[in-house]
């Protein structure tokens, strides 16, 4: 089978050479080591044979560029540098900054340093100033172990003996996703311009998450049936629609349980004993495949996540709790979200999510690609859900499966709006996504 390309093969771990080089690309040729050894045996050669001022300006080239090569090398050692993010999570549109800290732990002065990471041209995240990145040309593509792909370059200059200097970068975030430095590369050199070396120094241990715009939605229809619920034991809430009986009035009962029905009738103070009901949360499976194929519906696909961000955010404020479902995606495997989960890692999960690429047979045909989740732990979750919602791009392409072991609970939200065949056949609500934003 033949896939697409793979627009995140830039970050893929790979492990990288942490060794000091001197970098050929970015190095005259005279500080190559045969070159300069053969300028110093020719600089020999001609002292042999009494041609002195030849002898010397060979040997002096020679002694020249192996110096130089020397001083290259030995500008990056016991050089400490470390990255770090002045924040990790953050919406489309935040700023932040990525703080370079480099130590000279040595007697001898930098000269001069630059770091370099690539940064694709759909980044998540890109530096507030874009003449800070490079395009691909001679000078930026001047390092073999740098994929061919835009840069970031840092410069400084003069780090004097036992320094310590802290860079701060601005930052912005311009698109739903997930980026890591996965490699940055340190340069530094000698004093003539000779020679220049290289290493990889260690990228921020942490990813950088830019979540989903949050949509202006309505969350009327994820309440409607529990906007006067109140917490009870062991998680559930109470329904004040369904009365299962009534006690006499206690000190402290809330007045909105008193049954004023009763009470308007002459008899003592009641209050209604509402039935127990599942816990008010909400989960939501995402069928982010329906999206995909050859020409994939980024712009719906991208809408849905930012309803579900706008919706989980909402739901949160009003202290009802949320799960979600994800399908195996370019990243790896589906994951499953219990309702309880902190509000940050579900969007952290929408971030991450990508469409997997599209698959091809051996005659270059396009082979259609459904949604994979663990059913078995899907169950187990939507179990103790007060109810579950399932957004697709279509109704005709929701799960089957998945709606008939739910017998009955979901209720699906699509990007289409349903046909009448497709509202006959589901067996459960479709609601568009029309109906969930709010008109401007």
């Amino acid at each position: 089978m033949k896939r697409g390309r793979n627009p995140f093969a830039n970050i893929i771990k790979r492990n990288y050479d942490t060794r000091i080089r001197l970098v050929s690309m970015r190095s005259s040729f005279l500080t190559g080591k045969a070159v300069a050894v053969s300028l110093l045996a020719g600089g020999a050669a001609s002292f042999a044979m009494h041609r002195t001022q030849p002898g010397i300006v060979l040997i002096f080239f020679g002694a020249a560029a192996l110096l130089s090569r020397k001083m290259a090398l030995d500008s990056l050692r016991d050089v400490e540098f470390e990255a770090e993010g002045s924040r990790y999570a953050m919406f489309p549109d935040s700023d932040f900054e990525l703080i370079l800290k480099i130590n000279n732990h040595k007697a001898l002065p930098l000269i001069w340093l630059e770091a370099a990471f690539p940064v694709e041209e759909d980044s998540p995240v890109r530096p507030v100033n874009e003449e800070d990145i490079f395009r691909s040309d001679g000078l930026t593509r001047a390092d073999e172990d740098l994929p061919d792909c835009p840069m970031l370059r840092i410069k400084t200059a003069f780090i004097m003996p036992y320094q310590e200097l802290k860079i701060k970068v601005p930052m912005k975030a311009v698109r739903r996703g997930i980026f890591s430095f996965d490699m940055i590369r340190l340069y530094s050199g000698d004093g003539l311009g000779l020679a220049q070396a290289g290493m990889t120094a260690a990228a921020p241990g942490r990813s950088f998450a830019v979540f989903p715009r949050p949509a202006d939605v309505s969350t009327e229809l994820f309440t409607r049936n529990q906007w006067m619920s109140k917490g009870g034991s062991r998680g559930c809430t109470e329904d004040p629609t369904l009365i299962r009986g009534t006690r006499e009035y206690q000190t402290g009962d809330q007045w909105k349980r008193i049954n004023w029905r009763m009470t308007a009738r002459g008899l003592p103070l009641t209050v209604n004993l509402p039935e127990m009901i599942l816990p008010a949360s909400s989960h939501f499976i995402v069928d982010g495949e329906s999206f995909g194929g050859t020409e994939p519906l980024r712009e719906e696909f991208e809408q849905m996540l930012g309803i579900l961000s706008g919706i989980i955010l909402r739901l949160d404020e009003m202290g009802l709790s949320c799960g979600l479902t994800l399908p195996d995606s370019l990243r790896g495997r589906g994951q499953t979200l219990d309702a309880g989960t902190d509000p940050v890692g579900l969007l952290y999960a929408l971030a991450e999510y990508e469409l997997k690429m599209p698959v091809y047979d051996e005659n270059n045909e396009y082979i259609p690609s459904a949604s994979f989740f663990d059913k078995r732990r899907l169950m187990r979750s939507i179990s103790s859900s007060g109810a579950v919602y399932y957004f697709t791009e279509n109704a005709s392409a929701a799960d089957k499966e998945i709606i008939r072991m739910a017998e009955g609970r979901i209720m699906l939200i699509t990007s289409r709006q349903p046909s009448e065949k497709e509202i006959r056949s589901s067996g459960c609500r479709i609601v568009p996504f029309s109906a969930i934003l709010r008109k401007k």
